[in-house]
């Protein structure tokens, strides 16, 4: 075997094995969702330490860990030793700017935060809110789609390709549990992968801009109300 030939080996072997590594991190990432709305923050701790195994450069682990510490009772001396931990493993990478807010908040109070690390603000009347996970870049929702989209637009890090049409309404929603739900967990037609998906602020804004709340059960909304 040629030295060549055993780079260009070697190189495949590498590049397939990142691959299933970002596979195996996107699912964690999923259960780590289910969890998190089930409140088994014993459970979302383990899988922010695997996430945290496989990628530490990435935020999204530690963070978990952070919340699952939170509300296991842990003291902030070892929440904020945590977080000391992540910013050196981070080191500037996706999501360190959450990294930091959280930092400044457990030097600030020693309470549990929301799952965003940010105090909630109260509510204000009239006004229709939604809750979800957000970090600087913008704000996740999920939404099942058949296997040749989903594949499409993770190889691409966008949606398109021969399967999906923009023409198509479709819904998104904050709730990774409520979508596993009514896709019948993956299995109705079509709805065999969730997709997780980051929409900017000032995206989200405008389509919630040009929203309308509607009553979507049949027997009680006005005739003739669209949902």
């Amino acid at each position: 075997m040629s030295a060549g030939y055993e780079g260009q080996l070697e190189q495949t072997q590498d590049s397939q094995s990142q691959q299933a590594d970002l596979i195996e991190w996107r699912m964690l990432g999923l259960q780590a969702d289910l969890k998190l709305q089930q409140q088994d923050f014993a459970a979302l701790g383990l899988l922010g330490r695997r996430l945290c195994n496989l990628h530490p450069q990435f935020a999204r682990g530690w963070l978990l860990r952070h919340l699952a510490l939170q509300h296991q009772g842990v003291t902030p001396e070892d929440r904020m030793a945590l977080l000391q931990k992540a910013n050196v493993a981070c080191n500037g990478g996706h999501g360190v700017e959450q990294l930091t807010m959280s930092l400044q908040q457990e030097a600030s109070s020693p309470g549990i935060t929301s799952a965003n690390q940010m105090c909630r603000p109260e509510p204000t009347d009239g006004v229709q809110e939604f809750e979800g996970e957000w970090d600087a870049e913008g704000v996740y929702v999920y939404q099942a789609f058949c296997d040749d989209i989903a594949e499409w637009a993770l190889r691409h890090q966008e949606f398109g390709g021969p399967k999906f049409d923009t023409k198509r309404m479709t819904w998104i929603k904050p709730s990774f549990a409520w979508v596993l739900y009514r896709s019948g967990y993956g299995q109705k037609n079509g709805q065999t992968r969730v997709s997780k998906i980051n929409i900017s602020h000032k995206s989200l804004a405008q389509i919630l801009s040009d929203c309308k709340c509607v009553d979507t059960n049949k027997s009680t909304r006005t005739q003739g109300e669209i949902s």
